[in-house]
């Protein structure tokens, strides 16, 4: 129940500032007693509890208020009491809270509270409260403390904690806190960011999210980048993509970015779009090696043996702008058979058909060249995805053995002849 409570709150706090976090007063009031109630009907019933015959948190609420102020301290007493002969009484400790704050002193309620959940850490709702608390604070790191130890110790609860951390995030102050608990690799950090990721449909909060990691001095793995990317590809967030793409690369990947990237293939694929993308495909090995004939080179290397799939299993994409490209490249295919060999089609992101594709590359036993120009129209197809295929679709032409090799891939304007 306290637990629900939580993220109701945090829910309805979420509506009506752009903050999200959770007020007191009647909020956490009514966690509070919502908490009281659950302790003293599921409790081990050694502790005596402020009324024993109260059966609803109204009851209970209504029940303190009408004590004397000589009273309610007579039954603080007692509590303090029962706090002395056991520090770890967390039942005492919630009981003062409640009585403090039904007696209008919320502060002092608050820092019983927060006290109370340092001391018991595997109290979920002492540990809920003390959030709560925290947050309306903005004492962040603190807060990020106790929801770290209930995302460990309470899997269960982690969709409603994740909703909470990802409204919670959305302020630069609190992102910091996040942040820096994030770049701890708590064992929920995938789980979490997965979660952020689908649920921000612009990009934006996650981008922030992982830049913020990356200014605090934590590692964003190709992972985490790959799958924030590929998200925002899939929400057709395809500008925010490719800048995520270029903001996270270093200085000298930078320098191998132009119309494509690193057609020479000198460094390593990160798949991560806008790089080349390779694809594991059955019975086959894909990866860069030497250049034949010329150790001190590097390209694209597939081996087959016995591939029967259809092939489209190395591809980049690009943001070409609006005019005619040429593309052109170099293969040497040694011992390689298939009835269809490749070729390089070129689509648009937006869902439209090919748009351009080259001549097969089949057999050849030296290096040889292709070309072929593509025009990118001006109202559509801002994003287009360059992929190596199968040049036939038919079933039995899906075979290749043997060994194909290209290099010095390029994408630039063509020549407009007058």
């Amino acid at each position: 129940m306290a637990e629900t409570n939580f993220m109701q709150n945090s829910n309805e706090k979420n509506r009506q500032t752009p903050m999200g976090f959770v007020t007191l007063g009647a909020i956490i009031l009514a966690a509070l007693i919502c908490l009281f109630f659950l302790l003293q009907k599921f409790g081990d019933g050694k502790h005596v509890s402020i009324f024993e015959t109260a059966q609803k948190p109204e009851e209970i609420v209504e029940s303190i208020k009408r004590l004397s102020s000589a009273e309610r301290s007579d039954r603080i007493k007692l509590e303090v009491d029962a706090l002395i002969r056991d520090p770890l009484n967390t039942d005492a400790i919630n009981n003062i809270a409640i009585l403090e704050s039904l007696g209008n002193t919320p502060k002092k309620s608050e820092t019983i509270i927060v006290e109370a959940s340092r001391r018991s850490l595997r109290d979920v709702q002492l540990q809920l409260s003390a959030v709560n608390i925290l947050l309306s604070k903005s004492e962040f790191d603190q807060a990020m403390f106790h929801i770290d130890g209930l995302l460990r110790a309470r899997p269960k609860l982690r969709e409603q904690l994740f909703q909470a951390l990802t409204q919670i995030q959305q302020s630069p102050e609190a992102r910091k806190s996040v942040a820096s608990l994030l770049k701890t690799n708590p064992p929920w950090r995938e789980e979490f960011l997965t979660s952020v990721f689908k649920s921000d449909v612009k990009g934006q909060a996650s981008f922030q999210l992982l830049s913020e990691i990356r200014k605090s001095g934590g590692q964003i793995t190709n992972e985490e980048l790959r799958l924030l990317i590929e998200t925002m590809m899939t929400n057709k967030n395809f500008e925010m993509a490719y800048f995520t793409w270029l903001d996270f690369l270093d200085d000298s990947a930078l320098r191998s970015v132009s119309l494509l990237y690193d057609g020479t293939f000198d460094r390593t694929p990160q798949n991560q779009v806008f790089d080349w993308t390779i694809i594991r495909y059955p019975n086959a090995n894909i990866s860069i090696s030497s250049k034949p004939g010329d150790e001190s080179n590097r390209a694209l290397r597939l081996d087959f043996l016995g591939g029967k799939d259809h092939f489209a299993h190395v591809q980049q994409s690009l943001r070409l702008s609006p005019g005619t490209y040429e593309i052109s490249g170099e293969w040497r295919a040694d011992n390689f058979q298939s009835p269809s060999g490749f070729q390089w089609q070129v689509y648009c992101h937006d869902g439209s058909s090919i748009v351009a594709n080259s001549r097969q590359l089949a057999a050849a036993s030296s290096w040889e060249k292709f070309s072929f120009n593509v025009t990118i129209p001006i109202d559509r197809c801002d994003t287009q995805l360059l992929q190596l295929k199968s040049s036939s679709s038919a079933v039995l032409d899906q075979k290749f053995d043997g060994q194909m090799y290209l290099d010095n891939i390029d994408v630039r304007l063509a020549k407009v002849t007058p």
